[in-house]
């Protein structure tokens, strides 16, 4: 009988690992924190990680929650693996890594405004996908002028997904999703944008073969197996993007369905029956989903959840979630007009740029003092006004208009900021009882590869999904329109579009 599955989620900040049940129960789960570095030499704005650690807290957490429940090794029946977009991975031809870059490396700013210069508009249609330099074309240029080696000995570039299941099976294998994010697919496949490649002067054969999520392409080698105490042979899949898996992860796969989802950083998306792309604004991302032939519309928020820590960490010296959740709870709707502009805005993050931010609250002080709660509830507040800024844009593209929201994500655990969503909105805001969204999805395409279903949609139509359901307050709703008029108003105030 089969028992367990394993998920593997590299996200921003965090390395997630959940063990799943053969009845779509958490059994166990384990995290660890990602550390980056600037390398010795580069750009302020680089970032890379270390990929021996990494893999080291891969095996640790795999080896904790197997030990939680007492799982054998045999018990496990497969693995699913996702991580975040953008995210890279540079071998060499002996398997070594030259370069381990995370989403947040900004080193290739300059080569992908001159990529955008160059193809901008061709980019954008052929990968859903803009601007350049987030992207894997962008930083090889890079390499190219400050590690030129590097780019003569790679062999293979992986998503970090990618990567973490290559160390794991030997193949190398890259995913729809994942590879339109980092530019070297295009959302007809990879022979679609070969020609354009050629010209922005990527190694074409430097991209992987794909695999659709589920698929089990490979297994555990013998060495990964007995060190992290599991079966050599084990199948093993991808599960595309953490944003792509977040949406799995509620179970979401009709057309019109949306969901937020709020991590480190933060996106609304639209399921779509086929891809529909922000013609000549480029304000959202486009990728093929895992499930029913369909597409996503996305908007992005930026840094919500990285934005909360440092909020916590600078007003409270660390405060926990349970206590700054109750400090918000005792604030009013509209935060007695304190109002935050911390990152996330009303244009999706991609676009937005360097802007201006800050807490504005009334003065004098000898009036009113703000006090921790009202900036607290202003952030999440203005977390909510960015998802109906960006929902709106990513609904126009989409063609859908959201008749309910799914959320997830560890800072939608925030019940002020769902019943906030909500209100503002105008819907139910249907919130995921497990906040790690992204790991469930990856946990239904290991039941795929487990050959529990056929198919991905058919993981997610059968995997038991359970919600917090927050209904519209009418009155709040009212409200709501005014705080979120001013937000944006004052947004606007401060940081003007250029």
């Amino acid at each position: 009988m089969v028992k367990y599955v394993l998920g593997l989620d590299f996200g921003t900040s965090t390395l997630h690992c959940l063990l799943q049940d053969g009845l779509g129960r958490v059994a166990a789960q384990a995290e660890a924190p990602l550390e980056y570095f600037c390398p010795e030499g580069g750009p302020p704005l680089a970032r890379e990680f270390h990929a021996e650690r990494v893999w080291d807290t891969a095996g640790r957490l795999v080896r904790q929650v197997c030990k939680t429940v007492n799982a054998a090794g045999g018990q496990v029946s497969a693995i699913g693996v996702t991580s975040q977009g953008q995210g890279t991975v540079l071998l060499d031809k002996c398997g070594r890594e030259l370069y381990c870059g995370p989403n947040i490396d900004l080193r290739a700013v300059f080569e992908g405004a001159a990529l955008d210069e160059e193809a901008g508009g061709e980019i954008y249609r052929e990968t859903g996908h803009f601007p350049s330099m987030l992207m894997v074309p962008a930083r090889l240029r890079w390499l190219q002028s400050y590690q030129p080696g590097a780019v003569e000995a790679a062999s293979k570039v992986l998503s970090i997904a990618g990567w973490l299941a290559w160390r794991m099976t030997g193949q190398p294998v890259g995913a729809a999703g994942l590879d339109c994010g980092l530019g070297i697919s295009g959302l007809g496949g990879h022979e679609n944008i070969t020609a354009l490649l050629q010209r922005l002067g990527f190694p074409v054969e430097l991209a992987p073969p794909q695999i659709a999520a589920g698929v089990p392409f490979a297994g555990l080698t013998p060495e990964v197996g007995e060190d992290w105490g599991l079966v050599a042979g084990t199948p093993v899949t991808l599960a595309d993007s953490d944003n792509l898996s977040g949406l799995m992860g509620m179970g979401l796969a009709a057309p019109g369905e949306t969901g937020v989802l709020l991590g480190w950083s933060g996106s609304v998306q639209v399921l779509t029956k086929s891809a529909r792309l922000d013609a000549g604004l480029q304000r959202t991302w486009v990728d093929p989903y895992p499930a029913g032939g369909l597409h996503t519309v996305q908007a992005n928020l930026g840094d919500v959840g990285r934005g909360y820590s440092w909020l916590l960490r600078i007003i409270g010296g660390g405060l926990a979630y349970a206590a700054a959740e109750d400090l918000a709870r005792q604030s009013p709707p509209g935060s007695d007009g304190v109002v935050s502009l911390l990152g996330p805005g009303p244009i999706t993050a991609p676009s937005a740029g360097l802007r201006l931010g800050g807490i504005i609250f009334p003065t004098p002080l000898t009036f009113q003092e703000a006090d921790a709660g009202q900036i607290i509830r202003s952030y999440l507040e203005s977390v909510a006004y960015s998802a109906k800024a960006n929902l709106e844009t990513a609904s126009a593209v989409a063609g859908y208009a959201a008749s309910r929201v799914y959320m997830g994500g560890a800072l939608g655990r925030s019940d002020v900021l769902a019943e906030t969503l909500g209100s503002l909105l105008e819907v139910q805001v249907h919130r995921s009882v497990h906040s790690q969204v992204s790991s469930l999805g990856a946990c239904a395409a290991a039941w795929v590869a487990a050959g529990r279903y056929g198919d991905m949609r058919e993981a997610l139509e059968s995997q038991p999904r359970a919600f917090d359901v927050f209904t519209p307050d009418a009155g709040r709703s009212v409200e709501y329109r005014q705080h979120y008029r001013r937000w944006f108003d004052i947004y606007e105030q401060v940081s003007p579009p250029r």
